[in-house]
């Protein structure tokens, strides 16, 4: 059941201009009408995705892009990959590395990217036949395809990158505090107590002159000399 409602999905979403039922065990699971792009991915994707996604829109004359992809601060809420070429549903590398090259400065740790997208070009410009379910393709210019398609949805997503969580660049220096760990003495480390593993106390010690490496990259040494102040009037 599960692939068949994929597969109703990405022909639902292929083409919002046509109206499709769905039904399992008798049951009517989806009727839909034939309606534009955001209302048919809010009725498969959920009302989350389409509230919370930027509108992509560009047209670079033999090549052009259009649909909905999830602001980075709503990422986990997740809601599927969709990219259609010239109305067909397809998982090709070069968009996927667009789009994740799209995404990578904006999101953080495990969150998956999600949108759907339309892509329309001249189709003596793409190969369909590459694979037997014709879900994949081979661009005759694979590299203009790929900074296209990123820089547009870089572009829709950039007024929407101040969305993000405000913990996200808190989260950025924790990760990067733990991969740099603070020095400690020789023969320093856990030892056992009563109330379970407790850490010695000389354990976080570090001599005055030589601070952990991370601090160090963003304070510099404990005994570098204070900058002179400037002398004042009097």
């Amino acid at each position: 059941w599960a692939h068949s409602a994929e597969a109703f999905a990405r022909v639902a979403l292929a083409r919002p201009d046509i109206g499709f039922t769905l039904a399992h065990n008798g049951r009517v699971q989806h009727r839909l009408q034939a309606a534009g792009r955001r209302a048919r991915i809010e009725a498969l994707c959920g009302r989350a995705f389409a509230d919370n996604a930027a509108a992509v829109d560009a047209d670079g004359g033999a090549i052009r892009i259009a649909g909905y992809a999830v602001r980075p601060a709503y990422a986990a809420n997740g809601g599927g990959q969709y990219v259609f070429v010239n109305g067909r549903f397809v998982r090709d590398r070069v968009l996927a590395h667009a789009l994740r090259d799209a995404y990578r400065d904006i999101l953080h740790h495990d969150r998956q990217p999600s949108y759907v997208l339309w892509l329309t070009l001249d189709p003596r410009h793409v190969d369909v036949n590459v694979h037997p379910q014709k879900t994949e393709v081979r661009f005759r210019d694979s590299g203009a395809v790929h900074q296209f398609v990123r820089h547009a949805v870089e572009r829709a997503l950039s007024t929407t990158a101040a969305e993000q969580p405000a913990v996200s660049a808190a989260e950025k220096l924790g990760i990067a505090a733990a991969r740099t760990p603070p020095l400690v003495g020789a023969g320093t480390g856990w030892q056992p107590s009563q109330s379970g593993f407790a850490l010695a106390d000389r354990a976080m010690t570090a001599t005055a002159a030589e601070p952990a490496p991370f601090y160090a990259r963003l304070f510099g040494t404990r005994d570098a000399a204070a900058p002179a102040l400037p002398a004042g009037d009097d």
